[in-house]
């Protein structure tokens, strides 16, 4: 039980520090990738319909 509440108190604390931009984590590509998959969902959607 206490394991669990240190546990969740770090874990809280690690977000606090990414949500503040004290951390941040860059992740190359992302876009990319992103619009990429938007593409492909999009052009399959439309060759469904067909």
């Amino acid at each position: 039980m206490l394991a669990d509440t240190l546990l969740a108190q770090r874990r809280a604390q690690i977000a606090g520090k990414f949500l503040s931009g004290q951390w941040s984590a860059e992740l190359k590509g992302y876009e990319t990738a992103r619009l990429a998959d938007r593409s492909q969902a999009q052009t399959l959607s439309e060759q469904w319909r067909d």
